[in-house]
Parts: structure tokens; sequence; C-alpha cells
């Protein structure tokens, strides 16, 4: 018994003597990354030069030399700002900045202007702080000094190496930022959730006299929104803003990507946002004013949220049939459709600007339904108890029909028309809508916007049996605008004053072929990412627009 006793003593013993596990060091939620001073430069160098502003470097280099020309700073490595949670409720977030160094002492003098001084903190050679307010704190490692106002705790800590902890950054973009959401301790996401949760629901209670219809969709909306916040906030992992713009390229490159958890339900719903082609591909074109065609698959929310828009609308036109002792039974086959359309879980859109004529606009696009026919018979009957309606203009029920698709119109009936769809459609415009066996199709313009419906008909039935091989790879949402093509609107009547100076600014920016915005938004292996390229005419523009404001300050 009593070696029992000893032994279990010693085992207690040994067991006290055994060293406590270190805490891991803390890990930043977010943070802002620049390449690096020579990166940025060379942008800024490319932006002078294809504004045709090389003056512009001069104005740099003066503002640089305010402060030293960043003497003691290592031009070829990245900089920018750590974010850390401080102790402390509600955790309040604080910035570590982190700047490279070349040289110690010059970057401190550099850092000494308007009178600053700085004293070393301590007894380490690599602390230091600043004697007036704001009293920030500094500590040098690792090549990098890191500067914090709050949260000076943070210097004691193992800090990540800049270099290593954003190479993805530093390698993919000039500039980027990045909100880390699994840094983020759970207890805190979950405080926030209920936050959210709570001021929603107090949001969502209905108001005294809102209609019934209007508070479906305010609901719908925010319950939708919610569910978002809450996939985001428990299984997101990061999200990511960057910026790269490329002299060989000739373009600028803006990233968005949303990374959830690997192997989680948002991540799996992320990467299926593809589905099955779209049936619009061949109205794809880069040389319209504007072309917008998606084809994607809902999710559940938003699935719910649709379906309540739906059930709104059609509780709003019964209502204002019923007050005027009109039948209803021409919802049921439309409300019927968009069902079955969301049930199926795929929308596939397609919205275009373009100009058939010089001055004259047309806007088309078409809708992919399940039910078509179905729709197209309750739409004609809908749209003939409407003709008697005397708020409504004129509705020419079955005005047209091309391919099997049956065309309505509604049009003004006293056929005026204001400046601004003068300036776009170059006259009065009207509605067309028209319904086949796969989709419905809308355009709004003058006389020429039936020609135009039937050509982008005929161009979807022909594509319908061989799409194009590059439909397999193509982004499941894809905007493409030249502005050039916008740009062939007349500006508005400003009597003899003439355009506005930003206009003429524009004009000559895009006076080439470089004036193109493409936008693609396709799944990733761990979330999504939307690409936005924008052609060297932007860039001019920016370089132009930032000319302008440095002549005016010279003046």
């Amino acid at each position: 018994m009593s070696n029992f006793v000893w032994l279990v003593g010693a085992g207690s013993l040994l067991a006290d003597d055994e060293p406590e596990e270190t805490p891991p060091p803390p890990v930043p939620f977010a943070v802002v990354n620049a390449a690096s001073v020579d990166r940025l430069m060379e942008d800024a160098e490319y932006v002078a030069e294809a504004s045709g502003r090389p003056d512009l470097m001069d104005w740099l280099a003066e503002g640089l030399s305010y402060i030293s020309d960043l003497d003691g700073v290592d031009f070829t490595r990245p900089f920018g700002a750590l974010f850390y949670l401080d102790s402390g409720l509600p955790p309040i977030p604080f910035p570590v900045m982190y700047v490279p160094v070349e040289d110690e002492r010059r970057l401190l003098d550099t850092m000494s202007i308007r009178g600053t001084q700085w004293k070393k903190s301590g007894t380490s050679d690599f602390r230091y702080e600043m004697v007036d307010p704001p009293h920030m704190k500094l500590r040098f490692a690792d090549g990098y000094a890191f500067l914090v106002r709050r949260g000076e705790w943070i210097l004691d800590e193992d800090l990540p190496d800049p270099v290593a902890f954003n190479e993805q950054l530093t390698n993919r973009y000039d500039i980027a930022a990045s909100l880390r959401i699994g840094a983020i301790p759970e207890g805190i996401r979950q405080v926030f959730l209920g936050f959210l949760r709570s001021s929603t629901q107090t949001e969502l209670q209905q108001r005294d006299e809102e209609p019934d219809a209007a508070y479906r969709i305010r609901k719908a909306n925010g319950v939708s929104i919610l569910e978002f916040l809450e996939q985001l906030l428990t299984q997101g992992d990061e999200i990511r803003i960057g910026w790269d713009a490329s002299r060989e390229k000739r373009t600028g490159v803006l990233e968005i990507m949303l990374n959830a958890q690997p192997d989680s339900d948002y991540a799996e719903r992320l990467q299926n946002l593809a589905g099955s082609p779209t049936m619009f591909h061949a109205l794809a074109s880069d040389q319209q004013p504007l072309t917008l065609i998606g084809s994607w698959k809902l999710d559940k929310r938003e699935q719910t949220a649709m379906q309540e828009y739906v059930l709104a609308a059609r509780e709003t036109i019964e209502q204002q049939f019923a007050e005027q002792e009109q039948p209803t039974d021409s919802l049921a086959g439309m409300a019927d459709s968009l069902t079955a359309t969301i049930e199926n879980g795929q929308m596939d859109v397609c919205l275009q600007f373009v100009a058939p004529e010089p001055e004259k606009f047309v806007i088309r696009g078409g809708v992919k339904l399940t039910g078509a026919r179905m729709f197209g018979t309750s739409l004609g009957q809908f749209l003939t108890q409407l003709q008697s309606h005397p708020d409504v203009g004129r509705i020419d029920v079955n005005y047209a029909e091309h391919q099997g698709v049956t065309i309505h119109r509604v049009s003004d009936k006293d056929g005026e028309t204001d400046e601004g769809e003068n300036r776009m459609f170059g006259g009065n415009p009207s509605l067309l809508v028209g319904t086949g066996t796969r989709a419905i199709w809308f355009a709004i313009g003058t006389d020429i916007a039936l020609p135009s419906l039937r050509q982008a008909i005929d161009l979807v039935q022909q594509s319908a049996s061989q799409p194009p091989p590059a439909t397999a790879n193509a982004a499941p949402i894809q905007l493409i605008s030249r502005v050039n093509g916008w740009l062939q609107i007349p500006p508005p009547d400003r009597d003899d004053r003439g355009p506005r100076p930003f206009r003429l600014m524009a004009e000559e920016a895009f006076a080439g072929e470089d004036d193109a915005l493409r936008i693609d938004v396709r799944p990733t292996e761990t979330g999504v990412r939307a690409r936005i390229q924008l052609d060297e005419g932007f860039l001019r523009l920016l370089g132009m627009a930032i000319g302008r404001q440095y002549d005016r300050s010279q003046l």
C-alpha cells in the first residue's frame, strides 16, 4: 500500500515539473499589403505615361521630398499593416504598421518630421517610442519596423514575417487587403452573430400601415442577408481584394475573392456555382456597349427569397385586379412558371445594350424559364386584361411572331418622351415582351427594337444545337462593356456651355480601342472569384483626372 502511495505522489511531482505549453502567438485577422515601394512607383509611372502627363511623377517626387524621400526604407520589400484584436469587451481592432528597413537610424530620422522625436524604450536596443503625442511605439525585428499606437503588448509577441505571411498577396497584387475570417476567435464571431440576429428580428417586424406585399419583400431580403452573413461568419475563411496593373498587358485588374473553409457546406455551394452552360452564349460580344450573361445555380437561401418575391408580386397584382373587379386567373400560369424555374435551381439570363444605329440604343435580353409556353399563354391573357386599364399605355397583344416566339408591345398612349429617353433611344421607346418554348424575351427601344430582338432570337436559336467548345470553360457570370459605345449617347443639353469637362476628358481618354471593362465571376477550389479587368483607357482617364486636380492646385 505504501509503495502505491509513493508512486502516486512521485507521479504528481513529475506532472508538476512538466513545462506548461506556450500559447501560440496571436494571428492577425486582417492585413493591408503593398508589394513594394518600387512596384507602386512603377504603377504611378505607367499611369502618368498612359495619360500623357509625365509631369505627375515630378509632383509625386516633390511630395516624397517632404518625408526625406523615404530614406531608410527598403523599396524592394512589402509594407502595410496587420490588424489584431485588442483585449477587452468589445474587442477593439488596431493596426500594426510594418515598414521594410534598409537602415534603422536613417528611418528614424525620416520619421522625425515636424519636430517629432523618438527615444529608446526600456533597455532594448530595438524598441523606441515617440516622445510627443500620439506616443507611437516601435520595434525593429527581422529587417522590419513594427509601429503601433495602441495595443503595445503586441510588440512583445512573435510577429509574423511580413514577406512570408503575405507571399500570396505580394506575388499576385500590387496592393491588396485581406480579411481572414477564420482567424477571428469563434466566440467573437458568435457574439456578433447574436447581435445581428437580435437586431434583424427587431427590424423585420411589420410596420404600421405597411402593405403585406412590401413587408414580404423586405422580410425576405432581411432574412436572406442574415443567412448569408451567418454562412460567411461560421464557414467563411477569407475575403480578399487585390489590384494589379500591368504595363506589358496594358491593363489593370481588380480581383475580389471569397474563400470558404475547406470541406464546408459553404465551400461546396460556391464550388458548384456554375451549373449548366447558358443558352445565351451566342449573344456574348465584346463590341456592344454592354453585355451581361449569367447562368448559375441558386442555393436554398436564394430560392426562398425569390419565391417570396413572386408571391409578393402576385399578391399586389391580385389586389389591384380585385379593386377593379377583374378576374385574376391569368396570373396563375406566370406565377407557376416562375416558381418552377426557381425550384429548378438554375438561373440563366442575358441583358444587352446595343446600338443598331448611331445614337439609337436598344435594351434587349432574355430569361430562361421552366414552362415558358405556360408563362406565355398567361402573359397574353394578362395583357389583354390590362388593355382596359386607364393608367396603362397602349398594349398590342400578339404584335409580332418570330421563330415561335409570340411578341407583345407596350407603349405610351400620348407618345411623349423626356430628354433622357430621346438621348438614349433616339425617340419614344416601347417595351416588347415575347415568349417561346424556352425563354421570355424583352426589348426596349424605338422602331429598331423589333429587328434587334429578332436578331437576338435568331442567334440563340441557331446556336442551340451546336454550342461553341469554349462554353464549357466560360465563367458562369460575364459582363463586358465598351465605354466608346456609351459615349455615342448625346450629352445633356447645357445651352451654350457645351459638354461637361469630365465627358470631354473621357472622350479623349477612350479615343482608341482600349475602352473595355470585363467582369467575370467563377468558382475556385475553395470559393468564388470576381475578376474586373480594365483596359488602358481607364488608367489614362485616372491619370488625366489626377492631372486636372494637380493643374488646379497650381493656379
